[in-house]
């Protein structure tokens, strides 16, 4: 791996299209993170997507990405 990655569980928000999904994160990179999704979604590899981190109640971080790898619950996006 490029970047180390670091074990969390935190609770994002995704947004493919502007239609937000909840999700977790369960590790974080300074290149991308790996994300628990809900059984009902899967985006595509290669979708692009927004990761919203809710860093206090008037703060959140917005990050770009693309989905790099999908399995079963589990994404993992790369961030731009």
């Amino acid at each position: 791996r490029q970047h180390p990655r670091q074990t969390v569980h935190t609770a994002v928000m995704v947004a493919p299209n502007g239609r937000q999904h909840p999700a977790t994160v369960v590790d974080v990179s300074a290149g991308g993170a790996r994300l628990t999704l809900p059984d009902d979604w899967m985006p595509n590899a290669g979708s692009r997507l927004r990761v919203f981190f809710l860093l206090d109640p008037d703060q959140v971080l917005v990050l770009e990405s693309r989905v790099a790898h999908q399995g079963i619950g589990l994404a993992g996006v790369r961030f731009d």
